[in-house]
């Protein structure tokens, strides 16, 4: 719940509001074309006022080779107070190449902002 929150981080002597990203995965990191992976984000968000949220833009983008291959952005994505998670799960195309790729997801507002990247393998079946 946020107040648990408010005081795990000690939110009342913070710049508000305050965004803890506390944990980031891929799951599995390493997979054949065809299947998927899970990519998960765990965040805690101190808001001004205890049920307010931020509003902003999400973009997940997937890179291979240096070049974005999927964009994906969501406008009015909302960030909620207290410890949240974001699950997506993603498809890899059986025509996929072989060899790492990495998946990014950033949130712009105007009061937050985090961008996070992890990379993953696929692999000849």
């Amino acid at each position: 719940m946020p107040e648990e929150i408010w005081d795990q981080y000690t939110c009342g002597e913070r710049e508000l509001p305050f965004l803890q990203i506390e944990r980031v995965e891929l799951l599995p990191r390493r997979l054949a074309a065809g299947s998927h992976f899970n990519h998960r984000i765990v965040y805690s968000l101190c808001p001004p006022e205890l049920t307010a949220v931020v509003a902003g833009t999400l973009d997940t983008s997937i890179f291979h080779r240096g070049h974005a291959i999927v964009r994906d952005q969501e406008k009015h994505f909302e960030l909620k107070p207290g410890r949240w998670v974001i699950d997506s799960f993603v498809s890899i195309p059986e025509q996929a190449e072989p060899g790492v790729y990495a998946v990014e997801l950033a949130f712009e507002s105007d009061s937050v902002e985090f961008q996070e990247r992890r990379s993953f393998a696929v692999e000849t079946r």
